[in-house]
């Protein structure tokens, strides 16, 4: 693997294990508000969502990053939540719209 390709591994890793923090969370307290910030220093809470109405964002997004390491060629099998699972399978297998 090339030195751009190890950076790259960690990097993935590193947003991952952001984003499985952030998955975990919001699945063990569904109920409570995360605030939504704004990225201007004058601004501050500009929402707060439910753990329940994150829940699927973060995991695709947590799970487009282990599809992504494994493309790369790296094992996750030891490091993912099974709770990934079916977010993974929806993104290896989408569903194939119908077409009219």
């Amino acid at each position: 693997m090339k030195l751009d390709d190890l950076e790259k591994v960690q990097s993935l890793r590193d947003m991952l294990k952001c984003a499985m923090k952030a998955f975990e969370e919001a699945a063990e307290f569904p109920h409570c508000r995360f605030p939504l910030w704004t990225h201007f220093s004058s601004g501050g809470v500009i929402a707060a969502l439910r753990g329940s109405d994150v829940l699927p964002i973060l995991g695709r997004q947590a799970a487009e990053i282990v599809v992504e390491l494994t493309d790369l060629g790296i094992d996750m099998t030891a490091d993912i939540s099974p709770h990934l699972s079916p977010y993974i399978i929806a993104i290896r297998h989408p569903k194939q719209e119908a077409t009219q």
